[in-house]
């Protein structure tokens, strides 16, 4: 897609309450402690999805983001 590093987080940091989706927990394997929020934002004309997965606030790592 061509984003920078720091693009990825300027589009995070952009993220507002309206852009989120879903929260789940994992289901490959089903892990319960595990939850996945999704998010989706508009961004240079497009729609991008990220999502974020941890069992805690403190450890929650982007895992996808790319355009929907």
């Amino acid at each position: 897609m061509g984003y920078s590093l720091g693009d990825v987080v300027a589009v995070v940091q952009a993220l507002e309450p309206r852009d989120f989706v879903k929260s789940e927990t994992t289901h490959n394997p089903v892990h319960s402690k595990v939850w996945h929020d999704s998010y989706r934002i508009p961004c240079d004309g497009l729609y991008l999805y990220l999502k974020f997965a941890g069992e805690t606030l403190i450890d929650v790592v982007l895992t996808s983001f790319k355009e929907v």
